[in-house]
């Protein structure tokens, strides 16, 4: 008992010391110490429950949490590209769930937050009052096609499109009429904005945050080409 209560004295002053240097030091000093004090504590954490046998324990719950933890990201990722857009984007979370709404000239569209399911209803055009999800592949480019007089509604249903259909880019009908849907064009405003950065973010915290996206984005690990391709063009343009 008292080797321990030694112990826990002798981190209590060492935090104490800790802080008080820690008020005073330069930012970026200060920063570098914090970090180096976390990887610390982790890695002590970590021979902790290796001594006391609990580390099977922790993977068991990483594993159970991971896949939650996973589909935050991507739907972050998803939100925030589409926000990025200047698209207005309308979210709350209830007391069963939650979800984020897009609405532009051509459709409605919802993400559920607890499923991922993106789906929406058509607003305008020959296929007005329909649901994406109940149209087939060549309904769905036939009002692909409708939206090339909004750019707006064609960057959403691409990245619908992306998600439904991976390979309909390749389709005779796409590639015969494909809208202008404006991609080349981004401000650095908007670039920041996807990746979540400020204007004063440096090259390795961009890097960072497309990494960051580009792991929940990723069309390998059933993410959109279209995000993907946005996440990429914001990257390239902060980093010149």
């Amino acid at each position: 008992m008292f080797p321990q209560l030694l112990f826990v004295l002798g981190a209590l002053v060492a935090a104490w010391l800790f802080l008080d240097w820690f008020k005073r030091a330069k930012p970026q000093v200060a920063a570098r110490a914090a970090k180096m004090a976390a990887f610390g504590l982790l890695a002590l954490f970590g021979v902790w429950l290796v001594l006391t046998g609990k580390l099977a324990g922790l993977f068991a719950v990483a594993a159970g949490i991971m896949p939650w933890v996973a589909r935050a990201v991507r739907l972050h990722g998803w939100w925030k590209v589409l926000r990025g857009l200047g698209i207005r984007v309308r979210g709350g979370r209830a007391a069963a769930g939650g979800a984020s709404q897009v609405e532009t000239r051509f459709l409605r569209m919802e993400l559920d937050h607890d499923t991922g399911r993106f789906d929406g209803q058509v607003l305008a055009g020959s296929l007005s009052g329909r649901m994406l999800s109940s149209l087939d592949a060549d309904e769905a480019l036939a009002l692909w096609r409708e939206t090339a007089v909004d750019a707006e509604s064609a960057r959403v249903l691409e990245a619908w499109l992306d998600r439904a259909w991976p390979d309909w880019r390749g389709r005779p009908s796409a590639s015969a009429a494909a809208p202008p849907s404006g991609r080349a064009g981004m401000s650095v405003e908007e670039a920041r904005e996807i990746l979540g950065v400020g204007a004063d973010a440096g090259a390795e915290e961009i890097r960072a945050a497309h990494r960051r996206l580009m792991l929940a984005n990723h069309p390998d690990h059933g993410g959109s080409t279209w995000i993907a391709a946005r996440i990429n063009q914001a990257r390239d343009l902060l980093l010149g």
